[in-house]
């Protein structure tokens, strides 16, 4: 089993510089990031 940290964030109903902000300091964490937009 993976022990990898992975990070979903669905962009629906999200301005996009806010989610920008989440997505980039999760990336320079280290972590894995799936956006959807559902």
């Amino acid at each position: 089993m993976s022990t990898d940290t992975i990070k979903v964030y669905d962009a629906e109903q999200m301005v996009v510089g806010r989610l920008g902000t989440k997505v980039a300091k999760a990336a320079l964490l280290g972590e894995n990031i799936i956006i959807i937009n559902a």
